[in-house]
């Protein structure tokens, strides 16, 4: 039970395939592990360019599937966060983001990885 996750992004709203119709709420992305329960890691990262780089590397990251964007600043700090089917694939998409050459750096500021103890039976 995987799928692609929309992207959550004030100027990009035309992509709302995994949004519940009735809410317009972003659904998670969910996977199983080995032991066949559905899990979600989800991390909180803080991404560092130049102020003058802010606006184009948000548009730059809104192409970034599982990412939504919660606010940035004049300094040129991106506050956002990744919705993965686990922890690697969080480190993946932070990897993917510091080879972006406009980006400076990323800062993992939260990292968690929730298994809702459903089994996928």
């Amino acid at each position: 039970m995987s799928g692609s996750s929309s992207i959550h992004h004030p100027a990009r709203r035309e992509n709302k395939r995994n949004e519940s119709p009735a809410s317009g709420m972003e659904q998670p992305r969910l996977s199983c592990n080995s032991s066949n329960r559905l899990v979600m890691a989800i991390g909180g990262i803080i991404i560092s360019v130049r102020p003058e780089d802010r606006k184009d590397t948000e548009i730059l990251l809104a192409r970034f599937a599982g990412l939504t964007i919660y606010s940035s600043d004049e300094q040129g700090h991106i506050i956002a966060r990744l919705n993965e089917v686990d922890v690697e694939a969080v480190h993946t998409v932070i990897d993917r983001i510091k080879a972006l050459e406009i980006v400076l750096g990323v800062r993992l500021a939260f990292l968690s990885q929730d298994e809702d103890g459903v089994t996928n039976g």
